[in-house]
């Protein structure tokens, strides 16, 4: 009974770990490609504003990965705070230029870099949000306990039936160690063992992109 709670309990852990995990994967490919597309989007702008919404998205794109290496990394909150605070005055900064020349010339395509913008805008905040959310303390410290619960009844009811053989629980728990571990390294997607690095290249290979602009 116990044994089949505990069990029940790790997966479920587990279950919302990984669904959290792969959320913000998703969320790294999405914001690189919203990226991509209002830089190739800026072909719309007068030749100033074209200039400056590229500069501004080329520079946006080296914040962004500046920010993920900086998440969850020892002595970098300053380096995160600045990437963080630079990248929202861009974000502001682009979206004056482009509303300007909206206002100026209301046409489908610049409706369409407004579109484009205001994806990257909202991207930014779905990703702070992810990475702040995580399993909540409570319901780990619930998880320990029913570990070390699950133990010390196993270990009694072992001692009661005078069981010699010891080593089939010692695989069951190292397996349940396992599970734990790696469910709690899941919900920490910029420490341990799985990190969300993969995903984040695609924001590198954006900003390669952006480094010839397209012809105008």
């Amino acid at each position: 009974m116990a044994s089949g709670l505990l069990g029940l309990l790790l997966a479920f852990n587990f279950t919302v770990a990984q669904s959290r995990f792969d959320a913000r994967q998703q969320l790294i490919v999405s914001e690189a490609d919203a990226i991509g597309t209002a830089f190739l989007r800026c072909s719309v702008l007068s030749e100033n504003d074209r200039r400056t919404c590229r500069s501004g998205l080329r520079r946006y794109a080296e914040l962004r990965i500046i920010a993920y290496e900086a998440y969850e990394r020892s002595g970098s909150e300053g380096t995160l705070r600045a990437a963080l605070a630079e990248g929202s005055r861009i974000q502001n900064e682009l979206w004056t230029v482009v509303a300007r020349d909206t206002r100026a010339n209301p046409t489908p395509a610049n409706a369409l870099l407004m579109s484009a913008l205001n994806a990257v805008i909202d991207l930014d905040a779905d990703r702070r949000a992810s990475i702040r959310i995580q399993v909540p303390g409570a319901v780990t410290a619930a998880l320990v306990f029913a570990c070390l619960a699950w133990a010390v009844l196993l270990g009694y009811s072992s001692g009661v039936a005078r069981h010699k053989s010891r080593t089939a629980w010692v695989v069951v728990a190292l397996l349940i160690s396992v599970v734990f571990g790696v469910a709690i390294d899941l919900d920490r997607p910029r420490s341990g063992l799985v990190t969300t690095a993969a995903s984040e290249q695609s924001v590198k290979a954006a900003l390669r992109a952006m480094e010839t602009p397209p012809v105008d």
